[in-house]
């Protein structure tokens, strides 16, 4: 059975886990392997040895899953670190699905599953939260921050309800008359 996991753009740990199960529940001691395909086409795997999408010429194109606990949760298999899609250098912004192809193999026997990963741009809502943002002192704009806390992703002029830029100066809040002793 497959599951559309949704993910947005910038993630860069998302979970990946297949859980194997037969009559009895989990099955534990697989090995498990997962091949990330740009859902857009038939030929394009991600190469984990360097997160950049090539039809041939490969390092790792399967990545190896563990299983998280053969106590608490037999049968289940993870990516440790999970997928960084931020990190992946060519997945084309037309892009809005990753195929992920499990290979699970156990003695003999051997089995496939697929799950589809959802990218969507929503998740720059949540990015907002998790970024600084501040007032330029010197443009009056507000700025704000990609996650590295240092490059600018966007800048908004600020402006009055009359088109008037602020007056704005270190150290005093806005609509704030400056604090006297």
């Amino acid at each position: 059975m497959s599951i559309i996991l949704p993910a947005y753009r910038f993630e860069t740990a998302l979970p990946v886990t297949v859980q194997v199960n037969n009559a009895s529940g989990g099955v534990k001691g697989l090995t498990v392997v997962v091949a990330c395909r740009d859902g857009g086409t038939v030929n394009s795997w991600l190469d984990f040895n360097d997160s950049t999408f090539k039809t041939s010429g490969w390092t790792t194109q399967q990545s190896s899953m563990t299983e998280v606990s053969t106590s608490i949760a037999a049968g289940v298999y993870a990516i440790a670190a999970g997928l960084d899609l931020n990190a992946m250098t060519n997945l084309p912004a037309a892009t809005n699905k990753l195929i992920l192809e499990y290979e699970i193999t156990a003695g003999g026997t051997s089995g496939n599953a697929i799950d589809v990963i959802d990218i969507s741009e929503v998740g720059l809502i949540f990015d907002h939260d998790e970024t600084r943002k501040e007032v330029n002192d010197a443009t009056g704009d507000l700025e704000h921050y990609k996650r590295d806390n240092a490059t600018v992703r966007q800048r908004w002029p600020l402006k009055t309800k009359n088109d008037v830029a602020p007056t704005v100066q270190a150290g005093v809040q806005t609509k704030r008359k400056a604090p006297t002793l």
